[in-house]
C-alpha cells in the first residue's frame, strides 16, 4: 500500500524492495531515484502555472489533477501596433511578407494590424503595393487619402 502523499512530502525515502535491481534500472534510465518523482512534478508544473496541482489517495492509487491556465490575449495588442509603427519609422519602404517575417506572425495579422492603424489614422500608404512606402502621421487629425 503506498504511502500518503503528506509523508511523501516530508522527504522520506523509500527503500526498494531489491536494490541491485533497483540500481540497474537507474544505471540505464529505466528507472529515476525513488521520492522525486511528485517533486519533478510539481516544481516544473510551478515553474509554468500559478495554481498549484491537488493530489487525490485511493488505497493502491494516487491521482494528481493539474489545471491549465487559459490565457485570453487581445486580438490586436497595443504593443504590437506600436512595434508595427516602429518597424515602418525604421524603414518606411517595408513590404508585409518583410513585416510580418519580422514581427514572427501570419501576414493576414500584419494586414489586420496595418488595417486598424489606418482606421486609428496612424499610418498611410503613398503610391501603390509595390513601389510605394508608408508614412507615419504625426497629427493624428490629418486625413488619410
Amino acid at each position: 500500500m503506498p504511502k500518503q502523499y503528506k509523508e511523501l512530502q516530508k522527504g522520506d525515502i523509500f527503500l526498494p524492495s531489491n536494490p541491485i535491481i533497483a540500481s540497474i534500472f537507474r544505471v540505464i534510465d529505466l528507472a529515476e531515484n525513488t521520492g522525486y518523482g511528485f517533486d519533478n512534478m510539481f516544481k516544473g508544473w510551478r515553474y509554468l502555472y500559478t495554481k498549484d496541482p491537488v493530489v487525490f489517495e485511493g488505497i493502491d492509487y494516487y491521482r494528481i489533477e493539474f489545471f491549465f491556465e487559459v490565457k485570453v490575449t487581445e486580438n490586436v495588442p497595443e504593443n504590437r501596433l506600436e512595434r508595427i509603427k516602429n518597424i515602418i519609422y525604421r524603414d518606411n519602404k517595408i513590404s508585409i511578407p518583410k513585416l510580418a517575417k519580422e514581427m514572427k506572425v501570419n501576414e493576414k495579422i500584419i494586414k489586420r494590424d496595418i488595417e486598424k492603424l489606418r482606421k486609428l489614422n496612424k499610418i498611410r500608404r503613398i503610391g501603390p503595393d509595390k513601389g510605394g512606402f508608408w508614412e507615419i502621421l504625426k497629427n493624428e487629425n490629418q486625413e488619410l487619402k
